[in-house]
C-alpha cells in the first residue's frame, strides 16, 4: 500500500509532464540500489556491509545523474521559460505523494510534511530490504526460511501461505 500511495498515485501525470523513461528511470534507480544492496548484503557471506553500500550509492549516483541530465535536456528543448528542470526534479521526486496529501487532507484533516516523504522514500524500500532479507534467511538446517516456514510441506501449506500474501 506504501508503494501505492508513494509511487503508482498520480503516475499517469507524471508520465504526461515528463515521459515515461524518466518516470520508470527514477523507479528502477531508486529500487535498483536498493535490491542491488540488499543481494550483496544477504547473499553473499562475510563482511558485506561496504561493498553493498558502495553499490547502493554508485548505482543510485548514475541513476539519479541519469535522470537530470534527461530533465536538463528536456528543458533545453522546451519553449515554456517557466519549465526548469530543478522544478520538474522536485515534481519527480515529490509532486505525486504532496498531491495525494492534499487530497487526503481534505477529508481526514492535516497530515504532517513527513508523511509523503516517508510514503514515498522510506517506507517502501525498507519493505523491499526487509522482505530481501527474509529471503536470503537461512534456517539452522541451512535451508531458505522463505518456503520452509514451521517445517510444513510445500504444497498445499507453503504455497498457500505466499499466495495469501501476493
Amino acid at each position: 500500500k506504501s508503494f501505492s500511495a508513494g509511487w503508482i498515485f498520480g503516475i499517469e501525470n507524471q508520465i504526461k509532464t515528463f515521459g515515461s523513461s524518466v518516470v520508470y528511470r527514477y523507479m528502477l534507480t531508486t529500487y535498483g540500489a536498493i535490491v542491488i544492496a540488499s543481494c550483496i548484503w544477504f547473499g553473499f557471506e562475510g563482511d558485506t556491509v561496504l561493498i553493498g553500500i558502495l553499490a547502493f550509492f554508485l548505482w543510485y549516483g548514475i541513476g539519479m545523474a541519469n535522470c537530470v541530465h534527461m530533465l536538463k535536456t528536456a528543458e533545453n528543448n522546451q519553449t515554456d521559460s517557466s519549465w526548469s528542470w530543478k522544478s520538474n526534479l522536485y515534481d519527480l521526486l515529490f509532486g505525486n505523494v504532496f498531491e495525494l496529501k492534499s487530497q487526503l487532507e481534505s477529508s481526514v484533516g492535516n497530515i504532517p510534511f513527513v508523511w509523503a516523504i516517508l510514503m514515498k522514500h522510506v517506507i517502501p524500500p525498507t519493505l523491499l530490504l526487509l522482505f530481501i532479507n527474509l529471503a536470503c534467511a537461512k534456517t539452522d538446517e541451512q535451508k531458505p526460511v522463505f518456503g520452509n516456514y514451521g517445517g510444513y510441506t510445500a504444497w498445499p501449506f507453503q504455497f498457500l501461505g505466499v499466495s495469501a500474501v501476493l
